[in-house]
């Protein structure tokens, strides 16, 4: 069961533990139930804690102990509240006193990212431009923003968080991002490495559902999120976890073929990832600014250009209603291509469009 709980002004809600953790990582993942904790309930005793987490009361204790000495918590010291026995000692995270940076990748011609506080309020923002750059190119670009980034918090960072397009595993390796130029790279353990400061990588897709169930409206029950940039992906949290699938792929629905020789009106055209019709060639940004290429900038009404060189609109009933953007409505027997310079509908013969 997943709980839904207040810091400051903000309302915040844990994920629900989907594996248990290996002995080797045991006192790492106890460590992260602490801190989840305090982050989404705020000030709480150590009995507090080992109830709401499920591990021994002296196992908080120590966990705790090693957070006060590295100065990620502090003391509030006796609670007030009126319980029988002895007053508890109340401890919280010094979410003031630290700052993190995040990075986003997602569009398609700049590298946008921010330095924030534990709560999320941002201090700095700043921003790269990619110029096309793909490969080690793309590497270097992101190490830049990360240090432009570094140099401008005012307190002492204790993470930077990317996210960025492609299959990536929870240890931050690219499996793969076409659109980057990335292949197996140990992206995380990398930058890690060269800034001095965790790195932690994720898809981005996966990262704006988790901002959405953690901090938005989206209900933990089942909720998608749908990310357009530069590539086309999907964030999944379904029973209060988040949908990793076979391989960390299952959002990966850039990369269905939704185009091929049979499809009315339109040529497959070749993708990122090597192969032909996938839907980023149709739904990404880059495809869409191709799509309206040559449409005046104040059209008041939206249109998209087919691959026949017609202009239709997708908002007209007869466009909703067709099963593709070349059939016409077998209701209002129409063809909304008012913008076609042949004014002729592909289906009803030489009939001029309304």
């Amino acid at each position: 069961m997943s709980t839904t709980t207040r810091l400051g002004n903000r309302a915040g809600r844990a994920l629900r533990p989907t594996a248990k953790a290996l002995p080797k990582h045991t006192r790492v993942h106890n460590r992260s139930l602490v801190l989840a904790h305090l982050f989404h309930t705020g000030p709480s005793s150590r009995a507090d804690i080992a109830r709401s987490t499920g591990l021994t009361r002296v196992t908080v204790s120590g966990l705790v102990a090693d957070l006060l000495e590295e100065g990620l918590v502090e003391d509030l010291g006796v609670r007030v509240a009126g319980k029988v026995g002895k007053p508890a000692t109340l401890v919280q995270m010094r979410t003031e006193s630290f700052q993190v940076v995040a990075v986003d990748l997602t569009d398609d011609t700049t590298m946008h990212g921010a330095t924030l506080t534990l709560v999320g309020d941002v201090a700095a923002r700043r921003e790269v431009p990619i110029d096309g750059r793909s490969g080690d190119a793309a590497l270097a670009a992101l190490e830049e923003l990360c240090r432009a980034l570094l140099a401008a918090a005012v307190r002492p960072v204790i993470g930077i968080g990317i996210a960025s397009p492609g299959v990536i595993t929870t240890d931050g390796h690219v499996v793969q991002a076409p659109n980057r130029g990335w292949y197996d790279l140990p992206l995380a353990a990398t930058l890690t490495e060269r800034l001095g400061v965790p790195v932690h990588v994720a898809n981005d897709a996966n990262t704006r559902a988790l901002g959405e169930f953690t901090f938005g409206t989206a209900s933990g029950d089942g909720s998608l999120v749908l990310t357009v940039g530069e590539g086309v992906g999907a964030g999944i949290v379904v029973d209060g976890a988040l949908v990793v699938g076979r391989n960390d792929a299952a959002g990966e629905l850039g990369h269905l073929t939704v185009v091929d020789e049979s499809t009315p009106g339109e040529i497959p055209a070749r993708c990122a990832c090597g192969r032909a019709g996938c839907l980023e060639t149709v739904l990404s940004v880059p495809a869409l600014r191709r799509r309206i290429a040559g449409l005046p900038p104040r059209s008041p009404t939206p249109h998209w250009r087919r691959s026949d060189g017609c202009w239709a609109s997708p908002w007209h009933p007869s466009s909703v209603r067709s099963t593709s953007r070349r059939s016409c409505s077998p209701v209002r027997r129409s063809c909304w291509t008012a913008h076609c310079a042949r004014r002729r509908c592909p289906q009803s013969g030489p009939a001029p469009c309304p």
